[in-house]
């Protein structure tokens, strides 16, 4: 879908290299330019195969790799002559540092004047934290986040950096805006993704509903107030999730305690009958196999999912016949699990984009003498 557009990729860790994935998954030719001699630092973290770093691998399918020592004269002409041919540049460099190598903005445009420069940081460019080091669970401390996520009043992490995922996606999102207002205007443009600005957006919808009408007393319980919606079954977890009076009322037949609905009725508290549902609930479902319930609610046709490990939703007959993972073949790995890019197109699934590059695997001037794009044309 995006064949013909060539973007280069400075960025480390999971943010920017995200979403030059998304877009290598969507068909960009994406060219990831590594610091010799280790490349990106994503590469040394986490769990490693055979040396390799899982994490970096997996976010980074799709793409071609080139070391370029950018704090060098060679090195900076050489990234010029490949920002010349490129349509974006994704970049999470801390703010400063691009100018601190002389990649100006001016340097730039001269180099391209049609080049979306995309600038991944944690609080934008201006601000008293603008030129801070930053990470995902910061973020989430500064935002709010770990504080609403707490339950029995100590706040906490959400364990997957979700800061990046979502900065990765307006980040991508972001770049197809900008590339289509340069189809209308016919120059370049720099877009700005403060991952602080994208945890705020992302939180507000529904977690800052108490913050919205700024003439109304607030009355939405904190999270900290409620209890897990993960309810203890006589093997396992699941949660149930009736979302309206008619779903509620099937939810507490099904489990044989019509009664229910009307005690629920007469509390006024959100949080005291949100707590009150669940704990009856998990009164109830204690006394039978997560199997049993997941029947009698789906007869009843009320919303409800067993609590899946990572290895059970792998085999998920819905994953399976979804196909939502595929399996491939790779040295010297051997057998390589990918998950799919999250869409189907007239019914079908994008093609398999190329395996994770190993660092430095393509020269400059194989990308230079590759096919055009769409900078270069009229």
């Amino acid at each position: 879908m995006l064949g013909g557009l060539r973007i280069v990729e400075t960025a480390n860790w999971i943010s920017g290299p995200l979403a030059g994935r998304m877009l290598a998954d969507l068909g960009a030719d994406v060219i990831k330019v590594e610091q010799p001699p280790k490349g990106d630092g994503m590469r040394a973290y986490g769990r490693k195969v055979d040396g390799t770093g899982v994490h970096a691998f997996n976010v980074n399918h799709g793409k071609r790799s080139v070391m370029m020592d950018l704090t060098t004269e060679l090195g900076r002409s050489e990234f010029l002559q490949l920002i010349a041919t490129a349509d974006v540049l994704i970049e999470n460099w801390r703010i400063g540092v691009a100018d601190r190598l002389g990649l100006t903005e001016e340097v730039l445009q001269q180099a391209n004047p049609r080049l979306i420069r995309l600038v991944i940081s944690g609080f934008g460019p201006t601000g008293p934290r603008s030129t801070q080091p930053v990470y995902d669970q910061l973020i989430q401390a500064w935002s709010g986040l770990a504080h609403a996520n707490g339950r029995g009043g100590d706040p906490s992490f959400i364990l997957s950096p979700i800061i990046d995922k979502e900065t990765a996606t307006f980040s991508a999102l972001s770049i197809l805006a900008a590339l289509r207002a340069r189809d209308r205007d016919g120059v370049g443009s720099r877009v700005d993704v403060s991952m602080l600005d994208v945890s705020a957006f992302m939180n507000f919808p529904d977690m800052l509903d108490a913050h919205t009408f700024l003439d109304h007393i607030p009355s939405a319980p904190p999270m900290s107030q409620l209890r897990t919606e993960m309810l203890k079954t006589a093997d396992g977890f699941l949660t149930v999730a009736p979302a309206s009076g008619s779903q509620l009322k099937r939810c507490l037949n099904a489990v044989g305690h019509p009664e229910w609905l009307d005690l629920l009725r007469s509390i006024d508290d959100a949080a005291e009958s949100h707590n009150a549902f669940h704990n009856m609930m998990e009164s109830a479902l204690v006394a039978q196999p997560t199997t049993h319930w997941l029947i009698v609610f789906g007869e009843a046709d009320v919303p409800v999912a067993p609590v899946l490990s990572f290895e059970q939703h792998l085999v998920d007959p819905q994953v399976v016949a979804s196909d939502t993972y595929e399996d491939l073949t790779s040295d010297p790995h051997g057998r390589i699990r990918r998950v799919r890019f999250p869409i189907r197109v007239d019914g079908e699934r994008l093609p398999s984009s190329p395996m994770s590059p190993v660092p430095g695997s393509s020269s400059l001037a194989a990308i230079l003498h590759s096919n055009s794009n769409i900078a270069q044309q009229d």
